[in-house]
């Protein structure tokens, strides 16, 4: 019965040191140190089943990390960041000023491009074209002419602020006919003028001639006043808790739908409501 007790082991363990030499999951290191357990087999068998569970999550924590490392490489860089690697091939000398443009308004068309195709305008004209209402070609060109708008439109604001204020701004500066400073009167600043953060409305009585505005913000606060026109100027007396609060715009520009002026180093520009 020993004999037998023995002799399975003698099998047990033979089988044991065969299998770990043909498994994938040990290194080569490890089968030459677990055959010379042959000797001691509870220790060939514990050691066996300690280092296939560690060589197991081991590859499993090297498969994750492969993974993420994959997916953190196909994470597309931002306009930002191509911007940033393209200057530094330039002023590395790597890329010549012509090849840095080139390539800028590579990036610059595609950003636009990508804008034109998440816009309403697009998806609209998009969901006519595959109505069969629209030609191959008539679909191309009006596309075109939405491109050319939004190249416009960047060129005025930027590639990163496509804020609904700055749409209908950019919206009324195509319709605006600029006046000339020399022939500024006060009736082309009556009306309504919205800003991005409030809005300024100048008034005139036809009959006593008095100039009043109006200025409210965003943020609730609202000033009452008169206003009067000097030259390039406007000054206004706003009250203020009791007192005369002085405040003179620097005229830029005016025009027919179009306003814009300074305080201080801080420039406004707004669009005509009424």
């Amino acid at each position: 019965m020993k004999e037998i007790g023995v002799g399975l082991i003698i099998g047990l363990t033979f089988t044991t040191t065969i299998l770990i030499l043909k498994a994938k999951t040990f290194t080569q290191l490890q089968k030459i140190f677990l055959t010379f357990c042959f000797l001691f087999p509870p220790a060939q068998w514990i050691l066996a089943m300690l280092l296939f569970f560690f060589n197991k999550k081991k590859l499993s924590l090297k498969s994750k990390l492969k993974i993420q490392k994959t997916t953190q490489n196909t994470v597309p860089q931002s306009i930002e960041d191509q911007k940033e690697n393209l200057l530094f091939l330039l002023k590395k000398g790597i890329l010549t000023e012509i090849e840095y443009q080139e390539k800028i308004n590579l990036i610059k068309n595609k950003s636009i491009l990508k804008k034109v195709h998440t816009s309403t305008e697009y998806k609209s004209l998009k969901k006519v074209y595959d109505s069969k209402l629209l030609t191959k070609e008539h679909f191309d060109n009006k596309v075109n002419v939405l491109v050319e708008k939004h190249k416009e439109y960047v060129s005025l604001f930027g590639d990163n602020n496509y804020s609904e204020f700055n749409w209908r701004l950019f919206y009324y500066i195509k319709l605006n006919s600029k006046i000339k400073t020399e022939d500024y009167d006060d009736n082309d600043f009556l009306g309504i003028w919205n800003f991005k953060s409030g809005q300024i409305y100048f008034d005139k009585d036809d009959d006593s001639l008095e100039k009043k505005v109006v200025i409210k913000w965003d943020n609730g606060i609202s000033r009452f006043g008169k206003w009067s026109l000097n030259e390039n100027k406007i000054n206004l007396n706003l009250n203020k808790n009791s007192e005369i609060n002085k405040i003179t715009l620097n005229i830029e520009e005016i025009g027919t739908n179009i306003i814009s002026y300074t305080m201080g180093n801080v420039q406004y520009i707004g669009y005509k409501l009424i």
